[in-house]
């Protein structure tokens, strides 16, 4: 019996270390109890993430989660998160980056001008409004990323890097930094979506726009070929603030 139990976890720990924290199934769509205790009745929603892009770059697997009803801190639009997936096991979750940025800019950028451009009989072209937009980026600052390194090989205790984020334009400046970060272990989640063994992790997030700052502390659980299984965050006195958890996955 001790020599089964000892295969089994041998087996487990083996898919662990090359575990990939996202689910990688173009199409697929994971739904979310929500629920927001910032106010005197909880507000409970059903958020919705989906996979719209999978791709190989190298010996990189990249995916792009669109996450609805969330807003981008950037641009009007949904929340996107993008995955890395490499060889040595680890998962780069960028929650915002100056790649993304420029790109979600570019996109805004376009669709304005071409909004402008359709009332006129003398439309620009795509390398005109192009150029138009390079000029605009001069006025720009987008740098950093905002990201977590998910290590299936991580210990508990292990620390997470530390990682940032910044958007200026004009007098707006938005500064986004995860701290603190730290590996918790692997535990078993259970809900209604099934019960999956998760690499758990914490840490402290602050969002800074104009004179406005917040600060939560964060903590998730990620399952290898699904991704964000559960979320908490609470303020510095541990008070929980909010609450999600996976309940289906098609």
């Amino acid at each position: 019996m001790k020599k089964i139990l000892s295969f089994v976890l041998l087996a487990l720990m083996g898919e662990m270390a090359y575990a990939q924290f996202f689910n990688s199934q173009k199409g697929t769509t994971l739904y979310y109890k929500s629920e927001d205790f910032e106010e005197k009745t909880p507000l409970v929603t059903t958020d919705t993430s989906r996979i719209v892009e999978v791709l190989t770059v190298g010996d990189t697997l990249i995916v792009k989660q669109v996450n609805y009803g969330k807003e981008s801190e950037l641009m009007e639009g949904d929340e996107v998160f993008t995955f890395r997936y490499t060889k040595d096991g680890k998962t780069r979750l960028s929650l915002m980056s100056a790649e993304e940025g420029i790109k979600v800019l570019r996109q805004g950028f376009m669709k304005g001008w071409k909004s402008a451009d359709s009332a006129n009989v003398n439309c620009r072209t795509e390398a005109e409004m192009e150029a138009d937009f390079q000029k605009y980026l001069k006025h720009v600052r987008c740098e950093g990323d905002l990201s977590l390194i998910l290590d299936a090989n991580a210990a508990e205790g292990d620390k997470l890097p530390e990682s940032d984020f910044l958007y200026k334009l004009g007098p707006m400046k938005l500064r986004a930094f995860l701290s603190n970060g730290r590996v918790e272990g692997f535990e078993s989640i259970t809900t209604p979506a099934g019960t999956f063994n998760c690499l758990k992790v914490s840490y402290r997030a602050q969002y800074k726009v104009m004179l406005f700052s917040e600060k939560s502390y964060v903590t998730e659980w990620y399952a290898p070929n699904v991704g964000l299984v559960k979320r908490q965050e609470t303020d510095k006195k541990g008070n929980l603030l909010y609450d999600s958890v996976l309940t289906r996955i098609e």
